[in-house]
């Protein structure tokens, strides 16, 4: 299977975020997997070496400026998707891009923004609000990454408990147990995404 790996987000503002995400990165390396990874990053540079003793490969997004990102990863990332033609799609920070219909995984690191509206731009409180929601209802799998986070995605947004996993930031002491039971989310990703295909060819006919 092959796995895309967003990053581009997550490298927007370096911090914890960006850190378990890398350290994922890392666990998977070091697990045997049937997977091939591909990393959608600004910075190739810092993937040099996993690319290098791994079945991970880049695809590298060159970046006009940092000043609207947000924008152009709903532009661009549907046209990169149909290059890299992914059996998955993982988004470890947040949003997915509106234009990507297939199976997904979102991982959610808290829902503080729900909570700090008046300190946010209201931009990025829209951003927040309405495409996270919408990528958390498309997502066949959502992982949590604290027990507090999956009470308030079903508390506030009345996510189904079924489609929130409990994994939580990998550690670089850690980072193989949170890569294998990144994997198990992907396989059931996948199951999920191709039961409802299957309902829906059910229902055509």
């Amino acid at each position: 299977m092959r796995v895309a790996i967003d990053l581009l987000i997550a490298e927007k503002e370096p911090g914890g975020m960006l850190f378990a995400a890398q350290a994922l990165l890392e666990g998977l390396t070091r697990i045997e997997s049937e997977h091939e990874y591909v990393l959608i990053t600004a910075q190739p540079r810092a993937y040099q070496a996993l690319v290098a003793r791994s079945n991970i490969r880049m695809y590298p997004v060159h970046l006009y400026s940092r000043r609207g990102l947000l924008i152009q990863h709903q532009l661009w990332l549907p046209d990169i998707l149909q290059r890299v033609r992914p059996d998955l799609l993982h988004v470890p920070t947040f949003v997915a891009p509106i234009g990507w219909h297939g199976p997904l995984v979102i991982t959610v690191h808290d829902l503080a923004f729900l909570h700090a509206d008046q300190a946010l731009p209201s931009y990025v409180r829209l951003y927040w609000q309405y495409l996270l929601r919408e990528s958390v209802r498309r997502a066949q799998c959502v992982i949590a990454v604290s027990e507090k986070t999956r009470a308030e995605l079903i508390n506030s947004w009345s996510v189904e408990d079924e489609r929130i996993f409990l994994v939580h930031n990998a550690q670089r002491y850690s980072c193989e147990a949170c890569a294998r039971a990144t994997c198990a989310v992907y396989r059931q990703a996948v199951q999920k995404s191709a039961v409802t295909d299957t309902d829906m060819v059910s229902v055509i006919l």
